[in-house]
């Protein structure tokens, strides 16, 4: 779907500005909304067809960036590759590798809770659908307070997807967390939103048990990304965070920036699923 419009609204629903995408066309392309799982598939279905090998299960223990080996963590080595591209996450093993050194994330204090919702069931719903129309092809952002909340259709109109920013309940020193993303809770969510207005809330609920809780973390600067035949990109080698939607767009710039190899190379892309 095209991403025809960014608006800014208030609590109560009422657009304050809105800033037409369409006109901008020193883009030079379209805004497009995917859902992440879709675009997963297309890209899949696109690598298979390439004659790429997925291997699934196969975590990365380390990486011998001058020779092209990938170190599993059961024992297994994978040779002879000649180009290694770490897409592997803000937790990336492969940054090890390539720094000879651990780069830790670090909280900034905020965390997003992510939700996808039927949008037939928001269009049913009058007390939200006079504020929202879940298949109008635009993003939506509403700020309050210390929230935000980032909200547009994805699956050409079928789904309704949700990103709420609030301040995080973790310790921003506790930079070792074990894990960064947990399972959402409902009440916490309507709390951090307790003032926003009653449409809000029934917005949120129709997610159901579906909320995902991410604490948003950041990376220092990196003194290099490329060693030998390996190269880190995506949120291995500068972590974004969702505040412009660029996460997903970012990475697909890097794959592209880095297709300097011909077509007969064997590449070993390890990523984060």
């Amino acid at each position: 779907m095209i991403d025809e419009a960014f608006r800014i609204c208030s609590i109560d629903g009422k657009e304050q500005r809105r800033l037409n995408l369409k006109a901008k066309v020193d883009y030079g392309g379209d805004r497009v909304v995917y859902h992440r799982q879709d675009l997963h598939d297309v890209l899949k279905i696109a690598a298979k067809e390439a004659g790429a090998a997925i291997r699934t299960s196969s975590r990365v223990d380390t990486v011998d960036c001058d020779e092209g080996v990938v170190c599993l963590e059961n024992g297994e080595k994978l040779s002879g590759f000649d180009l290694v591209v770490g897409a592997d996450g803000i937790r990336s093993k492969t940054r090890e590798s390539v720094l000879k050194r651990t780069a830790l994330a670090i909280p900034t204090g905020s965390s997003a809770y992510r939700l996808t919702i039927d949008a037939k069931s928001i269009e049913d719903d009058e007390a939200i659908s006079q504020f929202l129309n879940p298949r109008d092809p635009c993003t939506t952002m509403v700020v309050g307070y210390d929230c935000r909340l980032v909200m547009g259709p994805a699956r050409n109109g079928q789904l309704y997807s949700l990103v709420a920013m609030v301040p995080d309940v973790k310790s921003k020193d506790d930079v070792e967390a074990t894990s960064w993303t947990t399972k959402g809770d409902m009440n916490a969510l309507i709390e951090c939103f307790k003032d926003f207005p009653p449409w809000c809330h029934r917005l949120f609920s129709k997610a159901g048990d579906d909320i995902g809780l991410w604490q948003l973390r950041d990376l220092d600067p990196l003194e290099t990304w490329v060693r030998g035949r390996t190269i880190i990109i995506g949120d291995a080698s500068h972590a974004m965070l969702p505040t412009q939607g660029q996460g997903a767009s970012q990475s697909i710039e890097d794959a592209v920036c880095e297709s300097f190899f011909d077509s007969n190379s064997r590449v070993a892309v390890l990523m984060k699923v």
